[in-house]
């Protein structure tokens, strides 16, 4: 059962990547991932676990190499650094899994739309301008500016 509950989790997220054309938001696949996750926390946690034991969501499974595959779509169409390590940014991918589920922890009973835009809203603006600041102009990635943040969150 608990296996089933595992892969059910499993199947959802990677139909939900595989749902949205070529041409969906960055924003809109990680809300809908990022939701889904909240929604379903203990059968996300059995997804991790497995994971982290070493048993699950290696290169051979049907997850894992989807992400992979659309990293490599994303890194051969030039929107993305040429050198992008896409073995480690898969598995980068995978723990914010593990960070969204920590976040509903902490954020039960709350608004699950609200908490989900807001860690998308976050998880976009590293992944187009990073956490730093640097001098000179701010570079706009060419797949576009993440949406307009909020400065804090709701009470």
């Amino acid at each position: 059962m608990l296996n089933e509950a595992k892969n059910w989790i499993a199947g959802r997220l990677k139909e939900g990547v595989e749902q949205f054309d070529r041409d969906a938001s960055i924003h809109d696949r990680t809300f809908y991932t990022t939701k889904l996750v909240l929604e379903h926390p203990e059968a996300s946690k059995l997804m991790i676990t497995a994971a982290m034991a070493g048993t699950d969501l290696d290169r051979r499974h049907p997850l894992h190499k989807l992400v992979t595959k659309m990293l490599k779509e994303l890194k051969d169409s030039g929107k993305v650094r040429a050198d992008m390590d896409l073995e480690i940014l898969t598995y980068i991918l995978f723990g914010s899994i593990a960070s969204t589920i920590m976040l509903g922890q902490q954020n039960k009973g709350g608004d699950i739309d609200d908490l989900s835009e807001r860690f998308t809203n976050e998880w976009n603006w590293i992944l187009f301008e990073g956490i730093f600041n640097s001098p000179g102009k701010r570079k706009v990635s060419p797949l576009g500016a993440p949406r307009k943040r909020r400065t804090s969150p709701k009470n």
